[in-house]
């Protein structure tokens, strides 16, 4: 009858020229391998699964057709009414319009530059907005035909740094909104305007596309005069 296989030293305690029990280095393979797996395996195997991070509710509404996003827009817009506030302001005052705003400052601020010396009030549609961090948002604010970009950060808001999350995180692209603020160039050269104070005038009950899409309904339609009146046709 044959020997059984030696184990390899690891096992046993045993050792030999390079750590293997002479002659045992292919009847161990498997055992080898099986019993002791490399330390990137077992890394892999001690490490906890992470959980899956929750969707903001912003994230989730993304997710909702038309006609339900459209129902929860209006419970918020409602939901502030039954608290007291305005949806809707009656007005407000800006100093410049967006491109206005372009020319003034494009050649005037260094990268990385906030000018709290002067104070400008613009307003505009949100088209893009990116969070980062609990502390600094940013937004692509649209109007005549020009965009600049809103850095809110909680350091220069005249609210506290509950306020100024619950505000940022009730705001959704396509809401038309006023900011009171300082001219500003980000650190990588980018225009901005840093508000202390940020409003939004008319909260967006539609979807905005993220990104170019296309007509995916193509109606097209002809009206004509008949012999009965105007007559449409839909094809």
């Amino acid at each position: 009858m044959e020997a059984p296989p030696k184990a390899c030293c690891r096992c046993q305690g045993q050792g030999g020229e390079k750590g293997i029990v002479p002659g045992c280095i292919r009847e161990t393979q498997q055992h080898y391998t099986t019993n002791h797996p490399t330390r990137t395996q077992a890394k892999q195997d001690a490490k906890p699964q992470a959980a899956a991070k929750p969707k903001a509710a912003e994230d989730e509404e993304d997710d909702l057709d038309e006609a339900r996003y459209r129902e929860v827009r209006l419970a918020t817009v409602a939901a502030i009414k039954a608290k007291g506030g305005n949806p809707y302001p009656h007005k407000f005052h800006t100093t410049c319009r967006i491109p206005e705003y372009i020319t003034k400052y494009t050649d005037s601020i260094e990268a990385g530059t906030v000018l709290d010396t002067e104070t400008v009030s613009l307003a505009g549609r949100l088209w893009t907005k990116r969070a980062s961090g609990a502390k600094l948002v940013f937004y692509d604010v649209h109007g005549d035909g020009a965009k600049v970009q809103i850095m809110a950060d909680a350091r220069h808001s005249e609210l506290d740094a509950e306020g100024f999350g619950a505000l940022h995180a009730a705001s959704r692209r396509g809401d038309i909104v006023g900011v009171v603020g300082h001219p500003a160039r980000t650190k990588k050269g980018e225009l901005s305007i840093v508000p202390v104070h940020f409003e939004v005038l008319s909260p967006c009950l539609h979807q905005l596309p993220k990104g170019p899409t296309g007509i995916k309904n193509q109606v097209s339609c002809c009206f004509f005069l008949g012999g009965g009146g105007l007559y449409t046709v839909y094809t």
